[in-house]
């Protein structure tokens, strides 16, 4: 961590200007003191960052993105517990320039259960002002206080920042919009040079390249030109033309000039995709490491030479924490049917083999077909001495007879079942309220699916489970 930290000190970042912005953004939050503690002293050269990023999703999205916040929380208070001498604070990134709608204006309540916001948007969803039916899809249920964050008026970005300070304000999470002219300024060097053709192309695809040559598939493919324009007031990607620019799905031109101008003038009207985006963030944090999901570190792997031409500092990428949660009545049914708690992840025919080998040894099954296909063998060896073609016809049967014992094996078993189906039943009614087969819990429930714990706690719980340097799924257990 000392070399890490000696190679980003090399790198240096707009500290005032992001100190600036952080603290228009977030003093106004309730309870924001240890936030903007932290923001303050990013002014200092000793102060570094850890960062996740994600899309600013209805009622926070999937589990999985208040994991990669609790591994933020967890590694930046680790590593100030190993390095005193430095302090390290935890950062959310907001992806309010995305523009995929459909990804972010729903959430899980249960694993059928998609509530989605009936409304519309073009551009940048973190611009989108929240309308009247908005409460039409919160839970009944939801606490005023968390209510309060999604009311008409309210843009998307502002209540994702709402909800998500209110269940990790209290470990000092600083949030960013990076969609601001100020940042967008201090980047605009970088924007320059995607625009010349120079930035993120030739070097991703060429490690791109080399990755699948060893196996690994890309996650990303980048552009000629890894930008969109916001100037309108939608997010349409950039395309080259001879002469100069043109709007891919718009009829919008520049010449190489007027384009050049436009971005001196009003940097804030270029976004970069997801190939350049992770440069932009290490332009303006005093980044040490960035936690993600496997696809995440996938593609960031995909992106190290394109920083080097860039000349911007590659972090260390981290994997989030992996988990499913249990509620409390649930780990203990689970533990009365006398199976791990890990084996849930399991189908639920070896859920159901599992739970029979504790209670039926199937060695006596087996033995007795063992003795069939024995005697057999003895038989098949007899009549061969007399006539081989009698050997013959005996090997074939003894094939039919394995097959018909493997459909009586499966018949006996589940005969066995039917003799007492509760514990069965139990296994599959845990199974499919904990995670049902092909679906995971983590990329599907929402924190609302966990009523009887309070928000702020269930973050805690999140932020003492992550240990970021060991990527092993967890199991959680609700108290």
């Amino acid at each position: 961590m000392a070399a890490l930290i000696a190679a980003r000190q090399q790198h240096k970042v707009p500290r005032a200007t992001l100190v600036s912005e952080l603290l228009a953004q977030n003093s106004h939050l309730p309870d924001a003191e240890a936030a903007i503690d932290n923001i303050q002293a990013l002014a200092a050269e000793s102060t570094f960052t850890v960062t996740t990023g994600h899309q600013v999703c209805l009622m926070g999205g999937p589990m999985f993105t208040l994991y990669k916040i609790a591994t933020t929380i967890a590694m930046a208070r680790d590593l100030a517990a190993l390095h005193p001498q430095y302090r390290f604070v935890p950062i959310l990134w907001m992806a309010t320039e995305d523009h995929d709608w459909e990804e972010i204006n729903h959430y899980f309540a249960g694993f059928a259960n998609k509530i989605t916001y009936p409304a519309n948007f073009v551009g940048p969803v973190g611009r989108h002002v929240l309308n009247e039916s908005i409460a039409s899809i919160l839970p009944a249920d939801l606490p005023a206080q968390l209510r309060a964050f999604y009311v008409p008026g309210h843009s998307l970005a502002e209540a994702f920042r709402s909800l998500i300070h209110h269940l990790f304000g209290q470990f000092g999470l600083v949030i960013l919009d990076a969609d601001r002219p100020s940042l967008k300024q201090s980047f605009a060097s970088a924007i320059a040079r995607e625009l010349r053709g120079e930035g993120m192309a030739a070097p991703v695809r060429a490690t791109s390249k080399a990755l699948e040559e060893m196996g690994f598939k890309a996650q990303i493919y980048p552009r000629d030109i890894n930008l969109f324009y916001l100037g309108d007031g939608t997010r349409q990607l950039i395309d080259r033309q001879e002469g100069g620019f043109k709007l891919k799905d718009g009829e919008r031109t520049w010449t190489e000039a007027a384009m050049h101008s436009e971005l001196q003038a009003h940097p804030e009207h270029f976004s970069p995709n997801v190939a350049l985006r992770p440069v932009y963030q290490e332009t303006i944090l005093p980044n040490l490491a960035y936690i993600g999901g496997w696809a995440e570190v996938g593609y960031w792997l995909q992106l190290r030479d394109g920083f080097r031409v860039h000349g911007t500092f590659y972090p260390m990428v981290v994997p989030r924490l992996h988990a499913t949660i249990v509620q409390t009545d649930q780990a203990e049914d689970w533990d009365s049917l006398g199976l791990p708690l890990a084996a849930i992840a399991q189908p639920i025919h070896v859920l159901n083999d599992l739970y029979l080998a504790q209670h039926w040894d199937e060695a006596t099954l087996t033995a007795a077909i063992a003795a069939v296909d024995t005697a057999f063998v003895g038989l098949s060896t007899l009549v061969e001495e007399v006539d081989p073609t009698l050997a013959t016809g005996i090997r074939a049967e003894q094939a039919r007879s394995d097959n018909a014992f493997d459909n009586l094996r499966k018949k006996f078993k589940k005969a066995l079942r039917n003799r007492n189906p509760q514990p069965y039943q139990a296994i599959a009614a845990l199974k499919n309220a904990i995670e049902p087969e092909n679906i995971a819990q983590q990329r599907t429930l929402n924190f609302t699916s966990f009523r009887a714990i309070d928000p702020q706690k269930l973050a805690q719980i999140l932020v003492q489970n992550a240990a970021w340097q060991n990527s092993e799924g967890k199991w959680i257990t609700l108290p």
